[in-house]
């Protein structure tokens, strides 16, 4: 590798570091909580500021130095030590989002450090008997016979978190999924295109801006979701239903609904069970959703869907159609609690009423009803 290589590679590993450490600092600064996925991710952003580092000591090759020659040695030894660990901590990061049981991720891990252990021991082979690489007397890298191990123990690691993934993808927000799905996909596009151009840094520069991707993707999904139930928050809601009316499109409905004696549940039962309570209305409001529908918490124990239904008649059925789903829910749940809703709802004609005029007349039409079923 000539000395214009090596600054140009050790130019794109600051890049990249700089680029890193920045997202480390905004993620530390986030009020996320102290939750496993985000200490993770933390983990694994920080794994590869610290690989990059090591990167940058085995770019100048060439100089007779036994100083350098060490450092040369300690830079390729660390980044296939620390290379695969990257990807095993995006698996248990998404493991984790999806909230694997306990034996699933006992297993899990098992399978991993296997790996990790495998890679190891072909790592420190290599010392001596050059199986991934070998430096020579004058710090020059040299291939392996086994090289291609290596990638394909990285590619590996990045297929299984892509089978993780779309094998669960109905838990996710699809745009959610997608932002997910991209950073493997591009790591091994980076790990491809590095085996093909040897000698520029091309992979971990690739693994940084899917990173950053991801990043950008997330902090754009937080900011229209709510942090509880995973639907959309008041925010987009209302974003929402005032594009669709100053669009002026086809009639479309809007659902206003809330829980029932939430209040009791929170009180005989806890916030932690009433929280439960949310988050399982909500699945039971998706579960009814048609592909364009959205679903939003407005409030509190408020839920409100803008569907594209068009007439009165089949906006009833859909009511109908969820009201049931509740009912059935509360026939086999066996809790101490029943989830009941009270709906207000009504097709949009674009007749002048501005998005929050509408909103009040299906707050106002919800609470009607609740007021019946209190008369009952």
């Amino acid at each position: 590798m000539t000395i214009d290589h090596a600054i140009m590679n050790s130019l794109l590993d600051i890049y990249s570091i700089v680029v890193l450490f920045v997202i480390l600092i905004s993620v530390r600064k986030l009020d996320g909580g102290n939750s496993t996925p985000r200490r993770i991710f933390i983990y694994m952003v920080f794994v590869v500021i610290i690989t990059l580092l090591f990167n940058i000591l085995s770019h100048f090759t060439g100089l007779i130095s036994p100083t350098y020659l060490i450092l040369n040695q300690v830079g390729n030894l660390a980044v296939f030590i620390l290379g695969p660990s990257i990807f095993v901590l995006w698996i248990l990061y998404v493991s984790h989002q999806l909230l694997y049981r306990s034996k699933e991720m006992d297993l899990l891990k098992k399978i991993l450090i296997f790996v990790l252990i495998i890679n190891g021991i072909m790592v420190f082979a290599s010392q001596f008997g050059g199986w991934y690489y070998k430096t020579d007397a004058f710090s020059i890298y040299h291939s392996g016979v086994f090289y291609w191990f290596f990638p394909i123990i990285q590619i590996g690691l990045n297929l299984i978190s892509i089978g993780i993934l779309v094998k669960d993808k109905n838990n996710f927000h699809k745009k959610h999924f997608g932002s997910m799905v991209f950073l493997p996909t591009q790591s091994i596009v980076g790990i491809v295109l590095q085996m093909a151009f040897p000698n520029i840094s091309i992979g971990f520069t690739i693994l940084t801006l899917s990173i950053l991707i991801y990043y950008i993707n997330i902090q754009i999904h937080n900011l229209e979701t709510d942090y509880l139930t995973g639907v959309a928050n008041r925010r987009k809601l209302e974003i929402h239903l005032k594009n669709r009316v100053e669009a002026n499109p086809k009639p479309f409905s809007v659902i206003m609904l809330d829980l029932d004696n939430f209040k009791s549940i929170n009180d005989n039962f806890g916030h932690f069970i009433g929280d439960k309570a949310l988050i399982k209305a909500a699945k039971l409001l998706q579960s009814n959703l048609k592909e364009h529908d959205l679903l939003a918490r407005f409030g509190g124990d408020e839920f409100c869907i803008i569907t594209e239904i068009e007439n009165p008649e089949s906006l009833q059925e859909f009511v109908n159609k969820i009201r049931q789903s509740f009912k059935e829910y509360n026939k086999i749940s066996n809790l101490d609690y029943q989830l009941e809703i009270s709906l207000g709802y009504m097709v949009y004609k674009n007749n002048g009423d501005s998005p929050s005029t509408f909103l009040r007349q299906l707050d106002m039409k919800m609470y009607e009803e609740k007021k019946r079923k209190k008369l009952r």
